[in-house]
């Protein structure tokens, strides 16, 4: 019983990490696009601040798009591993409520 007990706090602080993780995959994405926002930068003509935006901004959607499907990624595997875990939790539930049946 304490075995499983300890597996299921195991699986409780693994779903834990996984959210903490996502968040700052979240809190960076914001940070990029503050960055984007935040831009500033001395032009010789408006030909020369147009080249460099759209630069800028090929760059960053290209690193927002990396990140979303990083974050994407991460809620797959996140949803997955917590489905998993909560058949571990019920399976483990089950075995303990039987054991103890047992043992009364």
């Amino acid at each position: 019983a304490k075995k499983q007990q300890k597996e299921l706090k195991k699986t409780q602080k693994a779903l834990q990490k996984e959210k903490k993780q996502q968040e700052e995959l979240e809190e960076q994405l914001k940070r990029q696009e503050n960055d984007f926002l935040n831009a500033q930068h001395k032009f010789n003509s408006i030909q020369e601040e147009l080249e460099f935006k759209t630069k800028k901004l090929e760059t960053l959607m290209q690193n927002y798009n990396e990140a979303h499907r990083q974050l994407n990624t991460c809620q797959e595997d996140f949803d997955r591993e917590r489905n998993d875990m909560f058949d571990t939790i019920y399976e483990l539930t089950n075995q303990l409520k039987l054991k103890n049946m047992i043992i009364d």
